[in-house]
């Protein structure tokens, strides 16, 4: 029967369950209506549906979405709606059943108070969040793996300047907890951690300043660890709206001290903070000229960093670049051009992008070397894209293609090593003015069936 069916009518059926958003929907049509075709056809509407139709996030805070085989196996997901709504949803593997729950309403419509996640060793899930330059904020589940239940929302005053929260759990030292965020008094990377999974916490402590810099100074840091022993640091010397040479420089915690990416000892605990200018760089700024600013940040499979990052030749050209530490250097490569800043319908309102340093995104697939998710414009949109180093050559696969809507700020789920289910995060824009004015949802991307 499905030899009766021409191609251009499976299109045009396939055309209108997209403008539907009839994601799933177009899957099965495709095998229903199109199986004398299928091997020809590629079923680009079947590989994202929505998963929230509110949501947001920036890239400072992580990790934002995390995968837990427990009892069940579920990925979870933090964002902050258009309302300011602190949100965690839940994503259940087997059933494909979507579980919400708002723990902080109306705190605040900025996509930077998105909130980062860390699950105890019970199962239950820890969420941490502050203001964007506010307070620090933080609650756990009552149960494991349900996150319709939670304990009072905790709050400690930090200081005015404090934003972002990345959390890690060390194994070897008696699970301690420690929380990275950007200080609450001079916007520099400072540290809080917990013995007793949240009871109590230790003073703020700076990790690195620059000597005789201006107290406005702000380096953008992204956090990675391996849940045993190491915390990694990939730090800027600022944002690059305020730096003409912003660097990005790579370092590691473990044990008590902090130590360049090939071993050397910097600092231990006691004579913090560091002098920044101490710390090795992995990308050079002053030897290229051409500020940089940082995207995301993961660890291979013998325990080397591995960054993305943009450089920003001009606001306008935005080009995305891979780094690795191949144990005595840095090997960096241009997987592709990230297009202009972002969002660009602003500047038919005003003379200038008031954020033109922001991308579409690149981030890196945590359990997989030279994979690369990001998103660049096609013609007048922004698309989804899966780029691998094949042969030192980038290799690239769309995850979205005529989409009429932008997506953006991708992010791979940490802990998910499952290739056949769903792992890969995106923000979708209605619209986005600014990072205090936008209307977002969240979509999922969805694994392909097999060309075989």
């Amino acid at each position: 029967m499905a030899g009766r069916f021409c191609p251009e009518l499976i299109i045009e059926i396939l055309k209108y369950m997209i403008l539907k958003k009839l994601f799933v929907c177009t899957y099965l049509a495709i095998l229903f209506l199109g199986n004398g075709y299928s091997q020809n056809l590629e079923f680009l509407s079947a590989t994202h549906e929505v998963f929230v139709d509110d949501g947001a996030w920036c890239w400072f805070s992580d990790p934002r979405a995390v995968s837990y085989k427990g009892i069940f196996e579920r990925t979870y997901v933090g964002f902050v709606t258009s309302t300011g709504d602190i949100t965690i949803s839940s994503y259940d593997h087997t059933s494909g059943e979507i579980a919400s729950k708002v723990i902080y309403p109306e705190l605040q419509r900025d996509d930077h108070v998105n909130p980062s996640l860390l699950f105890l060793p019970d199962g239950r899930l820890m969420v941490f969040f502050t203001r964007h330059n506010g307070g620090f904020y933080y609650s756990t589940t009552l149960k494991p793996e349900e996150i319709s239940q939670w304990e009072e929302i905790s709050y400690i005053d930090m200081g005015p300047r404090l934003c972002y929260t990345n959390p890690a759990m060390l194994k070897d030292e008696n699970n301690r907890i420690y929380v990275f965020l950007r200080g609450g008094y001079e916007w520099k990377p400072v540290y809080i951690y917990s013995d007793d999974y949240g009871k109590n916490w230790s003073d703020p402590q700076t990790i690195v300043s620059h000597v005789g810099v201006s107290s406005h100074n702000r380096p953008y840091t992204k956090v990675q660890n391996d849940g045993k022993s190491k915390v990694w640091f990939a730090i800027t010397d600022g944002h690059p709206r305020d730096e003409p040479l912003n660097s990005i420089y790579v370092f590691y915690y473990e044990n008590g001290s902090y130590y360049q990416v090939d071993g050397r000892e910097i600092s231990n605990m006691d004579n913090l903070p560091m002098n920044q200018s101490l710390i090795d760089k992995a990308y050079d700024a002053e030897e290229t000229k051409v500020r940089a600013w940082i995207w995301d940040l993961a660890i291979d499979g013998v325990g080397n960093p591995r960054i993305t990052y943009t450089r920003l030749k001009e606001e306008t050209v935005h080009q995305y670049y891979y780094a690795s530490w191949n144990g005595t250097s840095w090997e960096h490569s241009l997987v592709v051009p990230g297009g202009q800043d972002f969002p660009r319908e602003e500047r038919a309102k005003e003379d200038r992008n008031r954020e033109p340093h922001y991308s579409g995104g690149i981030v890196l697939d945590p359990m997989h070397e030279g994979v690369v998710y990001y998103s660049r414009p096609v013609n007048d949109r922004y698309e989804i894209f899966r780029g691998e180093l094949i042969d030192d050559e980038w290799k690239e696969e769309p995850v979205t293609r005529n989409s009429p809507l932008d997506n953006v700020r991708p992010y791979v789920a940490r802990n998910s090593n499952n290739e056949q289910l769903p792992r890969l995060f995106w923000m979708t824009n209605r619209m986005y003015e600014h990072y205090s004015h936008y209307d977002t949802f969240i979509q999922m991307g969805i694994p392909t069936p097999s060309k075989e």
